[in-house]
């Protein structure tokens, strides 16, 4: 970011597993997940008691099973230096944040997507579709959405269809 000069980063597949932020050299990130906060005490505690009893770390499994391991996560880095004009941070859930910006006449929104891939039930990236349409919605003023759309510019999946059409007409409607 700094050798770019970026003020605003969007990030996907963070993994972060709780809605954070964190400070790094002059910048500021947010991290939205899905993962409930009774579920990560949850998870945590069974580990801490898992280990105590085996008298070794995580019992020897893999710590992607475990149910507080977020899969997906987005984040939003921000230059410190442009944090006196931010009115707002939305950690929606582990695939869409936003943060907007006051700015002179218009706000400013960026939102963080992270589209679930091709390999995943049709409801599940309807939903993603859903929500991230609502969130456009919301914005006043000007709009950037980025990050990881997992699209097929070439070829369209039998199981991508319904969203692809979906997501055709949703540009449409977002070019007027």
């Amino acid at each position: 970011m700094k050798d770019n000069q970026y003020e605003v980063l969007l990030l996907t597949e963070t993994n972060v597993n709780l809605n954070s932020l964190e400070y790094w050299y002059g910048y500021t990130a947010f991290f939205s997940t899905n993962i409930e906060p009774k579920i990560r005490e949850q998870e945590q505690n069974r580990r801490e008691s898992t280990s105590i009893a085996d008298k070794r770390p995580n019992n020897g499994t893999s710590h992607r099973l475990d149910a507080d391991f977020e899969h997906a996560g987005v984040g939003i880095a921000v230059k410190n230096c442009v944090l006196n004009s931010l009115k707002d941070v939305k950690q929606i859930n582990g695939r869409i944040a936003t943060v907007t910006f006051a700015s002179h006449g218009y706000d400013l929104t960026f939102i963080c997507a992270y589209a679930p891939h091709s390999g995943y039930p049709t409801d599940t990236k309807e939903e993603f579709y859903d929500q991230l349409s609502k969130e456009i919605a919301l914005c006043r003023g000007h709009f950037y959405v980025g990050g990881d759309f997992n699209a097929r510019i070439h070829h369209i999946r039998a199981g991508d269809a319904d969203v692809c059409v979906c997501l055709m007409l949703l540009g449409e409607a977002w070019s007027t």
